[in-house]
């Protein structure tokens, strides 16, 4: 659902809609004009590029001492620099385009070279059933002339099943994108959880997580969609199950608990909290060092503190996306987080 959840936020994005318009717009006629109009893009883009670079030499140059100037060339580097991206995208949609147009081209040769497999294995069968072929190394040339057009026939059948399905799926996305647009937030109001599956095959290349504290990962969304840049969020992956602790943790949890202030032993320890250290102890029946030393357990929210039961890691990326503590100790299921 966090993978759905994302397809979802991306296909209702400003950027996935321009791209989407974009492409619409650029869809050439013929084969021919989708190619001449990438060729244009590419020679656009190596253009900007290149201006890109003069500018970027004369600023670093220091030659441009005048504020004005300087200003007036990092204005002019923003607005090609926009260009290009502008350029790039419209590169991408061509690709696509191509792509298209390339396996519509590649359908029609497939078909015409089935009909001609078969015309010749109709031939060969004639001169075999006609009984002319009366040598018996003619007859033995004529069968495996027929089987190897029978394994070509076979070859060609599978390639363009396959090619289909790739025309199949390109308009199963349109029909989807163009579903879940008009539905807005609402996704289960025109698509069935039925088909979530056969959403994530449709749209998505692949997905990696990636932890980043006990409580938090990453997942980054590659997409099918040649114009779709790789769109990565961090998630709250569910309730944190226990974490048993590794030897080096305990060896510094040793040496530094006793006496170490909680600042420290919190960089020492980024992925425990003050909890999980008083419960370390707890949990292996030994007496708090601390309480020797007369330190507190540290059981408790202290003023400008980390709260007692959250951990470092778990800590900075909590407060990087606005979330307090009693928020955070309420997730209980997975959710995104990174809006």
């Amino acid at each position: 659902m966090i993978v759905l959840e994302m397809l979802r936020e991306h296909l209702r994005s400003p950027e996935a809609e321009k791209a989407h318009q974009g492409f619409i717009k650029s869809k050439p006629e013929t084969f021919e004009k989708a190619r001449e109009e990438l060729r244009l893009v590419e020679q656009d883009i190596e253009t900007a590029k290149a201006n890109m670079g003069r500018i970027k030499v004369q600023v670093v140059s220091g030659k441009l001492t005048d504020p004005d100037l300087v200003l007036a060339a990092n204005e002019s580097y923003e607005a090609v620099k926009e260009e290009l991206k502008r350029l790039e995208s419209q590169r991408k949609a061509l690709e696509q385009v191509n792509q298209a147009s390339e396996i519509r081209e590649v359908i029609k040769d497939i078909e015409r070279d089935i009909e001609a497999t078969k015309a010749n294995m109709v031939r060969i069968k004639a001169q075999v059933e006609s009984g002319k072929l009366t040598d018996p190394d003619l007859a033995q040339a004529a069968n495996e002339r027929y089987r190897a057009a029978k394994e070509e026939l076979r070859r060609l059948e599978e390639r363009k099943v396959v090619t289909e399905q790739i025309v199949q799926e390109d308009n199963e996305r349109q029909t989807y994108r163009k579903l879940m647009r008009r539905s807005g937030a609402d996704l289960d109001k025109v698509i069935s959880p039925k088909e979530h599956s056969r959403l994530v095959y449709l749209f998505i290349e692949s997905v990696i997580l990636n932890r980043i504290s006990p409580s938090f990962c990453t997942v980054r969304v590659e997409w099918k969609d040649p114009t779709w840049e790789a769109y990565e969020e961090i998630f709250f992956k569910g309730s944190s199950a226990w974490m048993k602790w590794q030897d080096e943790e305990v060896a510094i949890l040793e040496e530094h608990y006793p006496t170490a202030n909680w600042e420290k032993l919190a960089e020492l320890l980024p992925l425990r909290s003050r909890r999980a250290m008083y419960g370390y102890y707890d949990n292996q029946g030994k007496e708090n060092p601390r309480h020797a030393n007369g330190l507190a357990s540290g059981l408790s929210d202290l003023k400008g503190q980390i709260p007692h039961d959250i951990c470092l890691a778990d800590w900075e990326i909590v407060q990087a996306n606005g979330i307090s503590a009693e928020v955070f100790r309420q997730f209980n299921h997975a959710k995104l987080i990174s809006r």
